[in-house]
């Protein structure tokens, strides 16, 4: 394609968007475009083309030339080469006369000249700033605000830029400012004006900036020009905000201008409202103040409020109170709250009962319709009420009960209904939470901060309507058939649910509300609430189990699954104030076999899997979830001496359980056993060690039965076997900060288990099939009891270990395994004192010469958490074990003086390969890996200076730059490309001589074709710079490379 022949592009580009246009010519199209933006003079042709083309796609695809040959060819072109471009570009910009539509345009154009600005600027193109402020003053004052907002922003947000250089367009910036914010405040009034919007006049005149004729204009422009023109200043006045020093440009006049375009009920735009709320809401963000501020916001605040409240009043269609604008104007009051009302309420003048009162409409009627909106307002209250509030004034209390009794309303479907079935149950986002549960942890959160104001009265709103509602739910047993089917008519379903669901909120809030009412369960009237909440929650409990509601048949899944979810609640209520009875241990003792039984008789209820199919009933586990906690509560906090005996806690094991219950259970047993039962003298310590050890070596059963030999058994074995290790695993979790008489007697319990394990491993190696839970549970076990294991214990596991690494074929064991293995390493290493030190040198071993050639060789993806882990146990041997590597002259006797650089360094092999696995991680591919390499290496510099010691500096150094450098030109490691930066930086600060006059001479001349004069000043920025964030923002260029060949063999032998 002949470069002149630019309609060919057009013609191109049409066809490339052709809907008809098939893949493979796309791809054709998009080899011939590229042909053409390869050519150095290709932008001269792209500057006719775009004077004189008005296709959008053309367009785009000249100004991305012009773009490029700015960002990295701009100092290879001729002086008058420059000019032209920026001529150009000047005149294109202020042809765009018609903003509204060629907005896109325009701001490309400005970023482009400042994307000039920011390579040439002091030196050159100094009257830049002048030309944009005689922009801004004159007929053409949109584009010049548009010009001005766009280089602030390439200016103060980027980090592109030489940081002097930085600081010189600052300065410049600065010095426009005042007419800036001069001009900006007369174009708003004048925009003003024209809409007719009432506004405060000034408390002193101002100089005009602006001719007359310019604000007259206005007044004659058509209407979407000046809505044009408001929003760009409005852009201006909101950027500037985030940046400048507000102290100096924020006045009374502006703010006044800016609540009044942002009363969305004045203007009727929502766009311009929306941003001259985020104008406002930057000043808050920065904590701007000045005398009477404070007083000022809260003034047009309430105001604003006070009309979007008036509005919803008097319209029913909700005019201009969209959800984009409540929620912004939520923002606005939330920032308001936590910024300055502190200070108001210091002020004699200021009336809180009022701005609640205008706060409590906002909240409870206008953003009735939008969830987000109403749970951000409940954001604010609960904000608001952390500041001291007078808990005796009676206007007080009353106002803020309305606030709770408002909350609860709108968490019941018998008040809400409509509201209530807007929100999502089903989706649920990356925390597996649904919006529903976001909306009750919201609104129960503001309940539960009002409980500490008045617990008794908070506690009775809950239950009132909870024990209604109980009482409705002990006649379900009414609509039971007699072959135990629940029958609900269709035209009931609905109203059954709202019940359950009702039920179930109000279980959750009571169950909420637990820690608060507990602190102050001194009060009587308290405490005769609580215990009737416990009494009808055990009643109801009973009930249920009774006629196994939750097991019942119904046409409606809903219901059956509703009918869980209460029953479930109401054991997660109970497990909430186990607490409360263990303070009162008499009732505690009497009441906590009811509890039991409530908890064990749903999963003794349980049915099996086939049996669920046949009555078609939920598999749902969160029943079953709640059961095991009540239980676990009540072994940790109520601690009754006979829970163990519960005739019919040995049969819950015979259910078809989840893993995470069947542990909380097992758990439960063993706390009974080793935890202090409550309200006991005779503690019987020596038969529950005994019951404990009998209790463990029972349910490991499985597990002990597997010989150690290697006769193969089928794989239901050792399923049954892996299943018991995890188990015991996720038991023995638990109890890491438990005190040590506990844990010793774990430790008794556990050792048989741990004993047998490591003969299987002295047998059958890790490679067999219960290698990854053995491992798995060792690990586990020696995180908690590792104190209680003891040397001994530890060093036969951990060598029985290695030793079954090195006789095995490593490809035949698990990386599931290995990375156990590698984490059991590294505790090791960590342990405190020298008990294990001769172990290093063998852990260093094992390592590199067997597991690091594994890992090598294996898939990238299959061995990530094992090539962390390696990476890990590396980075412990150096930061905790450097003594190992370099002996410590003062610990060997000389004096501070004689020790300082006369450090031994021991084990050179070991390290050297150490260190070289650290620079393969560098070059492996691995995002994470590479992002964990480059943390360990800045920490072991800025520990033991390791870039500065003459075997790193000598060998390495070179290897490793050469590495990081190759990774600015890899878009994987983008979102590290200032870690990156920064340890080049400091590996090149060794020798930065060495490192600018080869390896970037090398680099620059191959890549850039440079002259020597051009080259040489480029190198000279980098050997002149010795501050950090200079350096950085020299070296940012090379992530524009698109190839980096550089042999560091000169620099190599230059250092």
């Amino acid at each position: 394609m002949g470069t002149n022949n630019l309609s060919v592009i057009e013609e191109l580009i049409n066809e490339f968007y052709a809907p008809n246009t098939t893949n493979n010519r796309k791809h054709d199209i998009e080899t011939q475009l590229e042909t053409f933006k390869q050519d150095n003079s290709s932008w001269k042709h792209c500057l006719c083309n775009l004077t004189h083309n008005n296709h959008i796609y053309v367009w785009m695809y000249g100004i991305n030339i012009i773009e490029d040959v700015i960002t990295k060819r701009w100092f290879t072109l001729e002086n008058n080469d420059r000019l032209i471009i920026k001529e150009f570009l000047w005149k294109n910009i202020k042809s765009k006369s018609n903003c509204t539509t060629q907005r896109y345009q325009t701001n490309k154009l400005a970023k482009l000249l400042t994307d000039i600005i920011k390579r040439e600027f002091p030196h050159g193109w100094q009257e830049y700033f002048q030309k944009i402020m005689n922009m801004v003053k004159s007929s053409h004052c949109h584009l010049g605000i548009v010009l001005f907002r766009v280089t602030c922003e390439e200016i103060i947000t980027r980090n592109d830029i030489n940081s002097s250089r930085k600081q010189q367009l600052i300065t410049s910036l600065n010095g426009n400012l005042n007419d800036v914010f001069v001009i900006v405040t007369q174009l708003l009034q004048s925009i003003m004006n024209k809409w007719s919007i009432a506004n405060t006049p000034p408390s002193s005149p101002k100089e005009h900036v602006l001719n007359e004729s310019i604000l007259r204009n206005i007044m004659s422009a058509d209407e979407c020009s000046v809505r044009e023109l408001c929003f760009e200043l409005l852009c201006t006045v909101q950027h500037l905000f985030s940046w400048v020093e507000l102290s100096g440009y924020v006045s009374s006049e502006l703010l006044n201008i800016l609540f009044a375009l942002a009363d969305v009920t004045l203007q009727h735009s929502e766009t311009i409202s929306i941003v001259a709320l985020s104008a406002i809401t930057e000043i808050l963000y920065r904590k701007c103040a000045f005398a009477g501020l404070p007083t000022l916001l809260c003034g047009q605040i309430m105001r604003l409020i006070c009309r979007l409240n008036y509005t919803n009043n008097q319209t029913n269609d909700h005019i201009g109170l969209t959800d984009s604008y409540l929620e912004k104007t939520t923002e606005l009051i939330k920032t308001f709250v936590i910024q300055h009302y502190s200070r108001l309420l210091s002020e004699t003048t200021f009336d809180s009962l009022q701005f609640m009162s205008l706060l409590f409409h906002y909240t409870f009627v206008v953003n009735k319709q939008s969830v987000d909106c109403y749970m951000g307002c409940l954001e604010v209250w609960c904000i608001l009420l952390d500041f001291n509030i007078n808990v005796k004034d009676d206007s007080f209390k009353n106002a803020i009960l309305s606030i709770a009794a408002s909350c609860f309303n709108n968490i019941t479907f018998s008040s809400n209904e409509k509201f209530l079935s807007t929100i999502d149950k089903e989706t649920l986002d990356d925390d597996f939470q649904s919006d529903w549960q976001h909306y009750l942890k919201q609104s129960f959160e503001l309940i539960s901060k009002i409980t500490e104001f008045y617990p008794y009265q908070i506690l009775s709103m809950a239950v009132e309507p909870w024990k209604n509602l109980l009482n409705i739910y002990a006649q379900i047993n009414n609509a039971i058939s007699a072959d135990k089917q629940l029958n609900i008519q269709e035209t009931e379903v609905k109203n059954v649910l709202n019940i359950l669901q009702d039920l179930s909120t109000l279980s959750q809030c009571i169950s909420r509300l637990a820690s608060i009412v507990i602190e102050s369960s001194d009060d009587s009237n308290i405490q005769q609430l609580v215990h009737l909440v416990i009494t009808k929650a055990v009643e109801a409990s009973q009930y249920s189990n009774k006629h196994e509601l939750y097991n019942m048949k119904c046409s409606s899944m809903e219901i059956h699954l509703s009918l869980q979810h209460v029953q479930g609640h109401l054991l997660l209520l109970l497990s909430s104030y186990t607490s409360w009875l263990a303070q009162t241990q008499i009732s505690a003792l009497q009441v906590s076999g009811e509890l039991v039984q409530c908890a064990i008789q749903p999963i003794l209820n349980k049915c099996d899997t086939q049996n669920m199919i046949e009555q078609k009933v939920s598999k749902d586990i969160f029943l079953y979830q709640a059961c095991a906690t009540l239980l676990l509560n009540i072994s940790k906090t109520i601690r009754p001496q006979n829970l163990i005996n519960t005739e019919f806690l040995p049969q819950l094991f015979n259910k078809e359980l989840d893993e995470k219950i069947i542990i909380s259970l097992h758990q439960c047993i063993i706390n009974n056993l080793i935890l202090p039962w409550l309200g006991v003298t005779d503690q019987n310590w020596s038969t529950r060690s005994s019951q404990l050890n009998h209790y463990t070596t029972n349910i490991s059963v499985d597990f002990l039965r597997i010989p150690y030999d290697n006769i193969i058994l089928k794989h239901d074995v050792y399923d049954k076997a892996s299943l018991i290790l995890r188990i015991q695993e996720g038991v023995l979790k638990n109890y890491e900060d438990c005190y040590s008489s506990a844990k010793n007697m774990l430790k008794c319990a556990y050792e048989p288990l741990m004993e047998h394990a490591l003969k299987y491993i002295n047998q059958q190696g890790l490679s067999g099939p219960l290698g990854e839970a053995i491992m798995s549970f060792f690990l586990t076990a020696l995180m908690v009891l590792q104190h209680q294991l003891g040397a001994q214990f530890t060093e036969l596991a951990v060598t029985g270990f290695m030793n079954a690494v090195k006789r095995e074929q490593l490809s035949k064991i698990q990386l599931y395994t290995v990375d156990k293995l590698l984490q059991i390493l590294k505790l090791v290493v960590l342990l405190p004192g020298h008990a294990f030190k001769g172990f290093l040198p063998n852990i260093i071993n094992l390592a590199i010469n067997n597991i690091l050639p594994m890992l090598s060789s294996s898939n990238l993806d299959e061995a990530h958490d094992a090539n962390l882990s390696l990476l890990s146990l590396f980075d412990a041997i150096l930061q905790h074990r450097w003594q190992y590597f370099y002996k410590s002259q003062i610990l060997m006797g000389n004096s501070p003086v004689q020790a300082e650089g006369m450090e031994e360094l021991n084990n050179i092999n070991q390290l050297q390969a150490i260190l070289y696995s650290y620079g393969q991680c560098l070059l492996n591919g691995d995002l994470t890996v590479f992002g964990a390499c480059l943390q360990s290496l800045e920490c072991l510099n800025d520990k033991w200076m390791i870039y500065h010691k003459p075997f790193f500096s000598g060998a390495l150094l070179p290897h490793f730059l050469s590495a990081l450098l190759q990774s600015l030109l890899n878009e994987q490691y983008s979102i590290l490309f200032d870690n990156i930066i920064i340890a080049i930086y400091k590996m090149a600060v060794v020798d930065l001589r060495a490192f600018c006059n080869v390896a970037l001479a090398v680099l620059i001349n191959c890549k850039y074709s440079l002259s020597e004069q051009q080259a040489t000043t480029l190198l000279l920025q980098f050997q002149e710079t010795l501050d950090e964030p200079t350096f950085t923002q020299n070296l940012a260029f090379s992530e524009q490379v698109s190839l980096l060949h550089v042999s560091f063999s000169s620099f190599h032998s230059s250092i």
